[in-house]
């Protein structure tokens, strides 16, 4: 499936540290052509069970598929944020999307590109700027096979083509197992990313996002909104649990 939308812009900058630590690398993908979902192809791929099995890592209700159905159905198609680069608020359109056999929906910034190159096992997300792809940006999430454990996902997960990997003491995040800062080659393109390793329903799961440092401005805070934005089909629980818990103090 690939979903295109319309353009966004500007935003701010995020220091990368911490020292490197040169690691091996493994395999890219290509895009795939456009797919169009149906609501009756949507029931049939989330009763079916299609997308991560078993149990979240913290226990959560599921929905049963007509609600899960009615979760993408119903949700808003545009979202207007207010990205705040430099201390400077930026009004941005966000259009929704569809992620890997219905497992997740969210946003993505207007005019970025959403594909699935390998079925419901793969994500990748092109950004756009001044109507061009940036073919050195990407953000990719994965989804391992159910049986892998912790060690090879986290062997897995290690960026291709590194220049430099580090596995971070601190999480910024409080949702992941694992974060690292790394930086590789896209090309003859020298850039920075990081990766967020999770787990969801019973099966492990990463988030990799790497850019030039020159547009870091622009990518930090839109890769920010596209994870707070996140919501998972099978529990309609965000990705953050503390959005969660900001959402139920708000109705008290």
């Amino acid at each position: 499936m690939i979903l295109r939308t319309r353009r966004a812009r500007g935003a701010p900058r995020e220091a990368w540290s911490g020292g490197w630590a040169p690691r091996k690398a493994w395999s890219a993908a290509a895009r795939v052509p456009r797919e169009a979902w149906s609501a009756g192809l949507l029931a049939a791929a989330l009763l079916a069970g299609c997308g991560p099995a078993g149990k979240p890592a913290k226990p959560g209700a599921f929905l049963p598929a007509d609600r899960r159905v009615r979760l993408i159905r119903e949700l808003p198609p545009e979202r207007q944020l207010t990205l705040g680069p430099a201390g400077v608020p930026e009004p941005a359109t966000f259009r929704s999307f569809i992620g890997p056999c219905s497992t997740l929906v969210g946003y993505l910034p207007a005019g970025w590109i959403a594909s699935t190159p390998s079925g419901c096992r793969r994500l990748v997300i092109r950004p756009v700027r001044g109507g061009r792809a940036l073919s050195t940006s990407a953000v990719v999430v994965e989804f391992a096979p159910p049986e892998m454990d912790s060690t090879q996902v986290y062997d897995l997960a290690l960026a291709e083509h590194l220049v430099a990997w580090q596995w971070r003491e601190e999480h910024r995040d409080p949702w992941t197992l694992r974060e690292a800062d790394f930086a590789r080659w896209v090309g003859l393109k020298h850039t920075i990313g990081r990766t967020l390793v999770g787990r969801h329903s019973g099966r492990y799961f990463w988030i990799s996002a790497y850019y030039p440092l020159e547009v870091a401005d622009y990518m930090v805070p839109r890769f920010r909104a596209i994870l707070d934005a996140w919501i998972w089909t099978d529990t309609g629980d965000p990705l953050d649990p503390r959005i969660a818990h900001r959402r139920v103090q708000s109705k008290k």
